[in-house]
């Protein structure tokens, strides 16, 4: 039942005794030719023909030399490994044996172990057997296209489109079941993180790193036919393979290390679709497969694409660019935009910063992320937003002593302080100064700040005055009053020795100044006081209140709203509304389909440069109509139906059935038909 060994060929080498197959795990090995010992740690039986069907390790191809044979598979071969060329024994009972002869010793090759280690399902070669012992029977099968020995790839990606394999063997070959592809990478995008491949028609070349797409899960619909003959080799693919991955074999230890920052391996990327991913985990490139090495900068995962679908991806391509931005500590984000270059967008980003009014100051990232694109290409490229300190004005109240007197305590204001914020906040706090001492003489001093810090604040210094008396201070009181009324009658203050004469006292506000801060200022006028000094005052025009009032209004149910009409009091100088920079708006919730009832008008969003707004609302009164029209209805009558404009919609009607909805007159009385 068994193939004699013709000729050269592919072979699967089994133990008779062991019933272990034969596969090739390393590519290094001796022989000692004065003892004789042989070190066969590169070869491992393995128990079970489904651990080899997809195994290229179990491929042997049994070379005729000139007097013995060399057993090739994974890129070695056996006279590379001991130095020896290996004699087949026919034994003519379907089993052979394999030997040499050295020094008059003869040794054969076998799968000698003890019997309580033959129920394991692998053993590591270690020793030669006799003539006389079993385990140096082996029967050697040819993998044949459609025999029990065929050569099936096991794939291990499922895909909604298919199932891949990642798939390195040192024997060329082409497909013998149907629905099979090979593909390999001929460029990849680094910016993208594109895997650009190409499919291989007709024969794999021997030692081709590839993907396979497989038509089945199971090996025996993913058959291979065996090649003898040369394939040329591929000139632009960009995998690399492995035939080895032997970590745990003390002397044989053959791996290549998986380098996550240069190595990619197939798998699924995040979406699902085929890629050579970044994978967690992996301590060494697994044996017979291909990967692809990138820089050290590339993209965790490159997806799989054809040419096609890389210039279809780049011609929906589109860079997303969030826009920079700087605001103030305290303040509120801005409303976050982006700029976009290159096809139409398919959806909207989102763009976001995790930045709030309590941040410090710093840079902080504006991200920019998929939201509902769903183009197949998209960039994304983030933005900043600096915040940058806020402006915070210190200054000194003014003050006054008399000569011979010590400086009084100077008093500090503080103005921007944000999030409700105080001085506490103030890693170091200001110091107010003057140059004026105890026996400086009468007259008017700067009082200077300085020393001041705070980590999310650049501070502005407003110095005051110092007034050193020896003789008289007039100072003019300070006043507010609204706009559009008259100025108050003005007046000061004297402080120190009895005025002689009258000062003048003016402002140059009147009733049209718009709001703000106006000098009250001192004139010397007929005072004769030697010593004098005059100290203006500051006149603080606030808005005028604006009254808005809605009027109540009313209207029948099923009807639109009526147009709400405003009333304003409170205008100054004879204005109008033309001086409102935004009009108050009227709103209520009632529709047209609201019930019956009494709903609220409001109004709000009106603003003028000299006015604060005060709001009255009113009400909206929706009349109850009929809306049962069976009462209207008689059997033994019919009834003229005209719309509310009059005009006849029906004649001697019995029912309303075909009516549109809306508002009808029947027999004198409304009628809404819903």
């Amino acid at each position: 039942m068994f193939a004699q060994l013709n000729g050269d060929g592919y072979y699967r080498v089994q133990n008779q005794k062991t019933e272990r197959y034969m596969t090739i795990i390393d590519n290094r090995g001796k022989v000692n030719a004065q003892t004789t010992d042989a070190d066969f740690g590169a070869l491992r039986t393995v128990m079970g023909f489904e651990r080899i069907v997809s195994d290229p390790a179990s491929v042997l191809y049994i070379k005729k030399l000139t007097t013995g044979y060399d057993i090739l598979c994974q890129g070695t071969g056996s006279y590379e490994i001991i130095g020896y060329e290996l004699n087949m024994l026919d034994l003519r009972n379907g089993t052979y044996a394999a030997y040499a002869t050295t020094k008059g010793m003869t040794k054969y090759l076998s799968d000698a172990i003890p019997n309580w280690m033959m129920d394991e399902d692998e053993k590591i070669y270690g020793s030669v057997g006799t003539n006389s012992d079993e385990s140096r029977l082996w029967y050697i099968k040819p993998v044949v296209d459609q025999a029990e020995h065929y050569f099936g790839i096991r794939p291990d990606i499922a895909l909604a489109d298919g199932y891949y394999k990642s798939f390195y063997a040192s024997f060329p070959f082409s497909f013998l079941s149907s629905g099979m592809t090979a593909y390999y990478v001929s460029m990849v995008d680094n910016t993208r993180g594109c895997a650009i491949v190409k499919p291989i028609s007709g024969n794999i070349p021997a030692g081709t790193p590839v993907i396979v797409k497989c038509s089945s899960d199971k090996p025996e619909n993913n058959k291979l036919n065996l090649l003898n003959t040369t394939v040329n080799a591929l000139s632009d693919n960009l995998l690399k393979g492995v035939y080895f991955c032997n970590p745990n074999a003390g002397t044989h230890t053959n791996v290549v290390d998986y380098q996550s920052q240069t190595m990619r391996v197939l798998g699924k990327a995040a979406d699902g679709s085929l890629a050579f991913v970044k994978q967690a985990g992996l301590q060494y490139i697994p044996a017979n497969t291909a990967y692809l090495t990138v820089s050290s900068t590339a993209p965790a995962e490159f997806k799989v694409m054809t040419e096609n679908e890389y210039q279809q991806m780049l011609a929906e391509e589109v860079t997303i660019t969030a826009k920079n931005y700087t605001r103030v500590y305290g303040e509120s984000n801005p409303s976050f935009d982006y700029d976009t270059k290159g096809a139409e967008l398919k959806g909207e980003p989102v763009v976001s910063c995790t930045a709030s009014e309590t941040s410090p100051v710093g840079t902080y990232a504006i991200k920019v992320s998929q939201g509902s694109l769903t183009n197949s290409c998209v960039n994304l490229i983030d933005g900043v937003l600096t915040i940058v300190p806020a402006e915070l004005t210190v200054s000194v109240s003014d003050a006054s002593r008399r000569v011979g007197e010590e400086n009084p305590e100077f008093v500090l204001n503080y103005e921007g302080f944000k999030n409700g914020e105080t001085e506490s906040v103030l890693t170091t706090q200001p110091v107010a100064s003057t140059i004026a001492t105890k026996d400086s003489p009468a007259g008017v001093y700067d009082i200077t700040i300085t020393g001041g810090s705070a980590s999310n604040y650049v501070i502005n210094y407003v110095g005051g005055k110092l007034t050193v008396i020896e003789g008289i201070v007039i100072a003019a009181k300070n006043y507010t009053r609204v706009y559009g009324d008259a100025n108050p009658v003005l007046e000061y203050e004297s402080q120190g020795e009895a005025l002689e004469g009258v000062p003048t006292i003016s402002c140059d506000a009147d009733a049209t100044s718009p709001v703000g801060e106006y000098v009250i200022k001192m004139g010397e006028g007929s005072v004769t006081n030697q010593y004098l000094c005059l100290v203006d005052g500051v006149l603080t025009i606030t808005p005028a209140e604006l009254t808005v009032t809605v009027a109540d209004a009313s209207r029948d149910e099923g009807e639109e709203n009526p147009e709400f009409v405003l009333s304003y009091e409170g205008f100054k100088n004879g204005e109008t509304e033309s001086v409102l920079t935004a009009k108050p708006v009227v709103s209520t919730t009632a529709t047209a389909d609201s019930p019956a009832g009494v709903y609220d008008i409001t109004v709000s969003g009106g603003s003028a440069e000299n006015y604060v707004f005060k709001y009255v609302g009113g009400k909206l009164t929706v009349n109850a109509v009929i809306q049962d029209v069976v009462d209207l209805m008689s059997v033994d009558k019919a009834y003229d139906v005209y719309d509310v404009y009059g005009k006849l919609i029906m004649k001697n009607a019995k029912s309303l059935l075909g009516l549109r909805k809306g508002i009808y007159v029947v027999n004198g009385r409304k009628v809404i038909v819903k």
